[in-house]
């Protein structure tokens, strides 16, 4: 068999000695190459700068570091610290996506690094100790995010360049040693060290993460709901407005760019300079599908990315618990989708609902307006095919508007019947029992007119968008068209409702001393009106001369279908 193996590599002489001689040639030239790499990295043992450099936009140090990180060289082999820019990359492997992910696999884990900025600003990031086979040479480096999703990276790294902190260090180890501390008497290995400095006062540290700017992992959703809010803006505009340092505006908003999240619209006008990018968050990245359901009707918007409406339809559709009101709510948002391209971008489908909603335990635990109790809304939550999500419809509407610049304010929903909602510090308050907001039902009149709830004189029997139009039948529109046109009876209606109005707004802005949004199907026409409404508070409010606080909504009918939409678009937000 041994026999065999050699007959089958050639019998003649001549053949075996040209072989011998073509392998002593490969060898040469490895030993040559090898050789070669060896004197291209034979550093002598230290600390050096050199530059990190790598195939893409997306994955780079952090800009603060000027392409660079740190080298090790001990014993020959060579290590390089790089901090990224953001903690949004969680592993590295040296080698491949596909290895990356075989049993086995020896990932690279992150520290956490503290990048100070020439600003005076600081952030957290992750780094990465990355081994290097050799300077100059491109290396497979692969890496993994949050999201789950190996990729594929080259890189390289470059000019090293000999750091002689280490020598001041050991000068100053002397002058240590001289006072009589010696560093040996610490028992610590030979090896680069990160410590803390203490000084009288506090530390270091400490003094910089006071001044720090926000955190990384919320950084980009504030880039990206101010371009939104200001529908475009610019990098030095960023920078300014959020107090963040330029590279970190860079570093987001190329990324940004970079996914198509955001794009460049133009430019500005120059002010002496280089021209500032105009830039936009991309409308078309991302939807969300709103649904108002009503005893009467159902309303269904389309919402983008900007928070802009796509589409907007409202049909008439009584509201049932039976399986064919289910069955007619679901083709008719099929059919308000029928026209819509990449119908997989829709994160999900928000549903208001008037009366007190769970959304947690997607339970309607009251409502007057649907006759219901207790109800599951698990059902309603079953004939979708994305994700659903159940809110009250004034808390709906209170999330319609920009939360981020009203930050402490009340929302009063004027319409059939009367809500309304509130937040503090930019959240909303449902309250130990899911009733925050319930300002329809606080006594107005003491003994006047009975509420639908069974209580006499309760806001909502005075200022709910029904007051104006149960007498008559009519729709609000023909009955502001009235108004408009001064017709007595309904301008006389109108100043009673403006009056009772005013006496609520004046309790609630005792009460709660913020912002008051005036929302709803009413709330949409009270803009030629607020200085007749001003007024009138300021008549029952004695400790404030203007009305500036009040505010109108900026949307009418169709609000609280838009909030429920913008809560799965700025989830997705948060998650960038």
């Amino acid at each position: 068999m041994i026999a065999s193996v050699f007959t089958g590599c050639g019998n003649s002489t001549e053949a075996k000695d040209s072989g011998k001689a073509q392998t002593e040639q490969a060898d040469t030239k490895e030993d040559s190459a090898d050789k070669a790499d060896e004197e291209q990295t034979a550093l002598e043992d230290g600390t050096y700068t050199a530059e990190f450099q790598t195939d893409s936009s997306m994955f780079h140090v952090n800009e603060a570091m000027d392409g660079k990180g740190t080298l090790t060289v001990e014993d020959g082999k060579m290590t390089i610290h790089i901090s990224l820019v953001s903690k949004n990359i969680v592993n590295l492997f040296e080698g491949t996506a596909e290895d990356a992910q075989k049993d086995g696999a020896e990932l690279l884990q992150p520290t956490t690094d503290t990048i100070n900025y020439s600003d005076g600003t600081s952030e957290e990031v992750y780094g990465f100790d990355v081994p290097v086979p050799a300077l100059d040479k491109e290396f497979d480096l692969a890496l993994i995010g949050k999201k789950g999703t190996w990729y594929d990276h080259k890189v390289s790294v470059k000019d090293p360049v000999k750091d002689d902190s280490a020598e001041s260090s050991d000068a100053e180890d002397s002058k240590k040693e001289d006072a009589g501390k010696k560093i040996t008497d610490l028992g610590v290995e030979d090896g680069d060290y990160t410590a803390e400095v203490t000084l009288t006062g506090g530390t270091i540290k400490g003094a910089l993460d006071m001044a720090g700017a926000e955190k990384r992992n919320i950084t980009k959703s504030k880039i990206v709901n101010y371009i939104i809010n200001h529908e475009a803006t610019s990098k030095v505009e960023l920078s300014k407005d959020l107090n963040l340092s330029m590279p970190t505006v860079l570093s987001n908003v190329n990324e940004l760019l970079a996914n198509g999240i955001a794009v460049e619209t133009g430019e500005y006008e120059s002010t002496g300079g280089r021209k500032a990018k105009r830039i936009s968050i991309n409308p078309a990245y991302r939807y969300a599908v709103g649904i108002r359901i009503t005893a009467k009707h159902a309303g269904f918007v389309l919402v983008n990315l900007s928070y802009e409406i796509e589409k907007y339809e409202r049909i008439r559709l009584e509201f049932s618990t039976e399986a064919a009101y289910y069955l007619q709510l679901s083709e008719a948002l099929e059919r308000f989708l029928s026209d819509v391209e990449h119908r997989e971008r829709i994160l999900g489908i928000g549903i208001s609902i008037p009366g007190i909603v769970n959304s947690k335990e997607r339970m309607l635990i009251k409502s007057h307006a649907l006759q219901l109790e207790n109800y599951s809304l698990s059902f309603l939550e079953q004939i979708f095919s994305l994700p659903v999500y159940f809110e009250n419809d004034a808390n709906a509407a209170m999330m319609a508007e920009d939360l981020n610049n009203y930050r402490n304010a009340l929302y009063l929903s004027l319409n059939n019947t009367l809500g309304g909602a509130f937040c503090i510090d930019g959240k909303l308050i449902p309250g130990a029992n899911q009733k925050a907001g319930e300002f329809g039902h606080m006594i107005l009149v003491p003994g006047g007119k009975k509420c639908y709830c069974g209580k006499q004189g309760c806001a909502d029997a005075y200022c709910a968008a029904s007051v104006l139009t149960d007498d008559t039948k009519e729709t609000l529109e023909q009955f502001m068209k009235k108004v408009e046109e001064q017709d007595g009876q309904a301008v006389k209606v109108w100043k009673e409702y403006l009056n009772n109005l005013a006496i609520l707004i004046s309790n609630l802005r005792m009460a709660y001393d913020m912002d008051i949004i005036l929302g709803g199907e009413v709330g949409g026409y009270l803009a030629d009106h607020m200085i007749t409404l001003g007024k009138k508070v300021m008549e029952y409010n004695g400790f404030e001369h203007d009305a500036r606080y009040l505010k109108v909504c900026s949307y009418k009918r169709e609000a609280s279908a838009v909030g429920v939409a913008k809560h799965y678009l700025q989830a997705f937000i948060k998650t960038l």
